[in-house]
């Protein structure tokens, strides 16, 4: 075997080995020092203590946001910084493997891995960094406590890294944190669902001295990529606030109708509730493609939203990026047609057959160990953990002991499986060696 072939064999094994590594550590630690002792009590036999670090350290560390244990309130402040630091390395392992294969598909040559390390780096911790910052004045102004500093790093880091944990009580739904959510947190996950190579290439396109038009033209894949992006980003949040909405539309016609008079004020259709329905489905329409935040609880929304936010995670951010999920890049194929490379098509069928097959397989796991829970929720958790989305309809929380094993193994083999297909469409093509 040649010393080319020994080098692509280890970086095409290095991601496992580190993912599993973070997910081992972390299991132990969370055990250890992750659980208050009061919650000791809870746990039903000595083996459920493991089986939930495990889950909340495999959630973390392949960027998912699945808990069974509410980080906010049934974890240890050793457990939540534990989680963030999964959370913060498996984003830059992951982050680093896609990076390097999008930019060797992009450049058609292989990148140096310092350079890449390098940019993952700067892009990851900078905008982490801003974004806890302004997330903490624009809450607390200048009477934030450490504890308000620390919950405004961990949400900067679960947003960017498209984890999805909240260290708030209530979660995002407080309205006093509306306008800080939507202003810091949507272009945290909004970026962190480009990638490394797409950022790179749109920062190039946009400040090139237009002396060099040529030079600033943006790459194929970004452009097909981004479109589709902004496309379905589009679609969602229109689909998302109609679904949101149908119960009180229709309750308002209903009654203009049969009673040919307005319905009362708390029910009535307005334009307030209206804009208030759109921000919601504008923020579900990026986290439910990337982080698994929520604005709204999950678990009320109705079943049309459920199925629009299960076909939004399953499409997922770009390829190489901290989000999950394959149908942008995939639908980029189409969009690219003969521009698209043979490594690339066969990277988006693999993709596509392997998490679909992957997330029936789960699915069909939970509906056989809980057979009492809605068939629906069971397909949205089982959606949600193989895209690394994160969002939750309220199950994961009372599976059984063999349903958070299956959301387990689904959330590692749908973090790794895209990942290494692209790295092996990236290691298929014949580039120069740099």
């Amino acid at each position: 075997m040649s010393a080319t072939a020994s080098s692509s064999r280890a970086r095409f094994w290095a991601l496992p080995a580190v993912l599993l590594g973070l997910i081992v550590g972390g299991t132990i630690l969370i055990r250890i020092a992750g659980f208050p002792s009061f919650t000791n009590a809870t746990f039903r036999n000595p083996f459920e203590p493991w089986l939930q670090a495990a889950f909340l350290a495999a959630s973390a560390a392949c960027g998912v946001g699945l808990a069974v244990r509410d980080p906010a309130t049934q974890l240890t402040v050793t457990g939540q910084v534990t989680l963030l630091a999964l959370a913060q390395l498996g984003t830059l392992a992951y982050m680093i493997a896609g990076g390097w294969a999008m930019s060797r598909l992009m450049l058609r040559r292989a990148p140096r891995g310092r350079t890449i390390v390098l940019g993952v780096l700067v892009l990851m911790l900078g905008l982490e960094a801003a974004g806890a910052l302004l997330l903490f004045f624009l809450r607390h102004g200048l009477n934030g406590s450490l504890e308000d500093l620390g919950r405004s790093v961990g949400h900067a880091v679960s947003a960017f890294g498209q984890v999805g944990f909240t260290l708030e009580s209530d979660g995002l739904a407080a309205p006093r944190y509306a306008l800080a959510t939507h202003l810091v947190l949507v272009p945290l996950m909004v970026v962190g669902s480009l990638g490394l190579s797409v950022v790179l290439d749109l920062a190039g396109g946009l400040f090139v001295r237009r002396t060099a038009p040529s030079a600033a033209r943006l790459h194929p894949y970004t452009r097909a990529g981004v479109g589709v992006w902004c496309v379905l980003y589009v679609a969602g949040v229109l689909g998302l606030t109609l679904a949101l909405n149908l119960s009180d539309i229709y309750e308002s016609l209903g009654r203009n109708i049969e009673m040919a008079q307005p319905p009362p004020p708390e029910q009535a259709f307005t334009l307030g509730k209206l804009a208030g329905t759109l921000a919601d489905a504008s923020f579900l329409a990026v986290s439910s493609r990337s982080c698994g935040m929520s604005t709204r609880a999950v678990e009320a929304l109705p079943s049309a939203a459920l199925l629009m936010l299960m076909a939004l995670m399953f499409l997922g951010g770009m390829p190489g990026s901290a989000a999950g999920g394959v149908g942008t890049l995939a639908i980029s194929r189409v969009c690219l047609g003969r521009a698209a490379s043979a490594s690339l098509t066969r990277y988006a069928l693999r993709s596509i057959v392997g998490l679909l097959a992957l997330v029936l397989a789960v699915a069909t796991g939970l509906a056989m160990s809980d057979p009492a829970a809605p068939g629906i929720r069971l397909l949205f958790e089982a959606t949600s953990a193989v895209s690394g989305s994160g969002l939750s309809a309220g199950v994961t929380a009372n599976l059984s002991a063999v349903g958070q094993l299956t959301l387990l193994l689904g959330m590692v083999l749908g973090r790794l499986w895209p990942l290494l297909m692209l790295q092996q469409a990236a290691l298929d093509s014949n580039f120069t060696s740099r």
